[in-house]
């Protein structure tokens, strides 16, 4: 709650230009939570990716912490930070002291291990190397947590983003894999390696999946996988989503609701919202839960409008059911959070990476809350 504080803090105070040199001392002060000042450098590193005119500054503080610093929330909100400011900025890997300086901690405690498997993914976005595959196939196979290999394996995937040819070799080894993470590995690579290409070929393939592997994180990577492929074409797939609406399993139906929602990329269609309320009628919470989340998705950054408006008076009348179980009203306070944020259009940008590239990767880490909670903070990238 304390990393949520923090973070919540920086993202208030974002246009207050007076209150940047204040953070500088804050985040200083012994006396100040770590929870709370790892939430601050997250939400620095969030908001000035490779933009910032203080970004050295910020850089050898990040290293410092990294050097000195033993408290788990605090290195994870500080490695993250470090990670975006030089997000697709190292050009060898192998000579980055910030690169070392991570994979020598990977293993150091389970929180710190999760930002550290994590920031080598968002670090080279979309820069697959062979030293960086062994790197993380290496750190991958000598991990003993579970949460840390998934999140090097969402790592991997933000290697292969657009990268097609390269991800086919990869999807073959680790889809072979009697380890349902691995397999699991194969679609997150696929997703992101044809992101927005539309290719039925890839969907196809991944429909086939969801038929004959009992992994039920292998069927919901799957379903979701679809929406990436077709980011912002949700009419192409809209018969395939309509077809799993009724599905038996609910990790299906939970990953048709994100499935819809990143298919329509911003996008307001109405049979795609139509869907969404249908789940969010769903006799199972976490499927209620995501079928609100992905309503507010739709509507995130939109300016007022009637169909807004709707949405809004729809979720207020949900919340207001006191006998929904505590998952599914969370994800109606995470849905209405979503329609009601509206950021100012001055925003820092990433020089490397534009608007849809950003937002495709919001997403894609936002949805992974599923596994650990504060990756919902990246939403506000």
């Amino acid at each position: 709650i304390k990393f949520f504080v923090g973070n919540s803090l920086f993202m208030i105070n974002l246009k207050n230009w007076k209150c940047y040199k204040s953070f500088g001392n804050f985040v200083k002060n012994n006396f100040i939570s770590p929870q709370i000042r790892g939430g601050i450098y997250f939400g620095i590193g969030m908001e000035f990716k490779n933009s910032f005119s203080f970004e050295k500054i910020f850089i050898k503080k990040f290293h410092h912490i990294l050097s000195k610093n033993k408290d788990p929330v605090l290195n994870f909100g500080a490695t993250i930070g470090l990670s975006l400011i030089v997000m697709k900025k190292i050009k060898d890997p192998a000579k980055s002291f910030s690169f070392d300086l991570i994979c020598n901690a990977i293993s150091s405690d389970l929180i710190s291990g999760i930002g550290f498997s994590l920031s080598i993914g968002l670090m080279f976005l979309g820069s697959f190397t062979i030293f960086l595959l062994k790197k993380i196939s290496t750190l991958i196979h000598e991990t003993e947590h579970e949460k840390i290999e998934k999140t090097l394996i969402l790592s991997l995937a933000l290697l292969f983003y657009k990268k097609k040819e390269q991800s086919e070799i990869i999807f073959i080894k680790f889809f072979r894999e009697k380890d349902p993470i691995l397999r699991n590995a194969s679609i997150l690579i696929q997703s992101l390696a044809y992101v927005e290409t539309g290719n039925f070929k890839i969907a196809k393939k991944f429909l086939k999946i969801l038929t004959n592997d009992s992994n039920n994180d292998v069927k919901k990577a799957s379903v979701i996988g679809i929406g990436f492929v077709f980011y912002s074409q949700f009419e192409l797939v809209k018969n395939i989503f309509r077809q799993l609406l009724d599905h038996y399993n609910p990790y299906v139906r939970y990953a048709v609701c994100f499935g819809i929602a990143i298919s329509m990329g911003n996008k307001k269609n109405k049979k795609g919202i139509e869907f969404l309320k249908k789940l969010t009628e769903d006799p199972v919470d976490f499927v209620r839960a995501a079928g609100f989340i992905s309503l507010g998705m739709i509507f995130f950054h939109q300016k007022d409008s009637y169909e807004k408006t709707k949405i809004k008076r729809f979720l207020k009348e949900k919340l207001n059911n006191k006998n929904d179980s505590n998952f599914s009203r969370f994800g109606i306070m995470i849905g209405y959070s979503l329609i009601e944020f509206l950021r100012d259009n001055e925003k820092f940008r990433n020089k490397n990476i534009n608007f849809k590239e950003e937002n495709i990767l919001a997403i894609f880490l936002f949805i992974q809350h599923w596994s650990w909670l504060p990756f919902l903070s990246f939403i506000l990238m």
